[in-house]
C-alpha cells in the first residue's frame, strides 16, 4: 500500500454525541426489562424532581437545551480534532506496518500452513475425481509414484484396487 492513508480534514466523529445517545437508548431498554424497571424508573424520577426543584427546569428541557449543544461543543473543540490528529499520525503507521508484516506472513504461511493445508486434504476421504480436483500437480505425480511403488511391493494393494 504506497498511499497514505489519512482521515479527510474536517470530519465530524461525534463520539460524545453517540456515547450520550447509545447510554440513553441503554437506560431505555433497561427501563423495559421488569427486573430493573422499578429501579431505573424510580431513579429518573428522583432525578426529575430534585433537578425540577433546584433550577425549575425538566429533565427534557436539559437535555435538549444543555447537554447536546455543550456534547456538540465538546466534540467540535475536542473530541473531533483530536481523534483527527492521531488518525493521521496511526493510519500511516499501519500501512507501513502491512509492508513490513504482508511478506512475512506470505512467506511462514508457505512453510508452516501449506503442508499442513495439504495433508488435510489429503486425509479427507473423498472420490478419486474430488481428489483430482483439489490436489496440487505436484501432489498427483507423489501419489502416483506412491501407488506404482506400493502395487509393486505389495501384490494385495493391487488386488484390491
Amino acid at each position: 500500500m504506497s498511499e497514505q492513508a489519512s482521515p479527510a480534514s474536517g470530519e465530524h466523529f461525534d463520539v460524545g454525541q453517540h456515547a450520550y445517545e447509545h447510554a440513553k437508548k441503554a437506560w431505555g431498554f433497561g427501563k423495559g426489562l421488569p427486573i430493573v424497571k422499578f429501579f431505573l424508573g424510580s431513579t429518573e424520577a428522583v432525578a426529575g424532581k430534585m433537578l425540577q426543584i433546584g433550577t425549575g427546569k425538566k429533565l427534557e428541557d436539559v437535555d435538549n437545551d444543555i447537554m447536546k449543544p455543550g456534547l456538540s461543543t465538546l466534540d467540535g473543540m475536542l473530541l473531533n480534532p483530536t481523534i483527527s490528529k492521531v488518525l493521521g499520525v496511526v493510519l500511516p503507521a499501519f500501512s507501513k506496518v502491512e509492508e513490513m508484516v504482508k511478506p512475512v506472513v506470505v512467506i511462514a504461511y508457505g512453510f508452516f500452513l501449506k503442508p499442513s493445508v495439504e495433508m488435510v486434504v489429503k486425509l479427507a476421504p473423498c472420490s478419486e475425481s474430488q481428489k483430482k480436483k483439489t490436489e496440487h500437480p505436484s501432489m498427483r505425480k507423489n501419489t502416483e509414484q506412491t501407488s506404482e511403488v506400493n502395487s509393486s511391493t505389495n501384490p494385495t494393494l493391487t488386488a484390491q484396487s
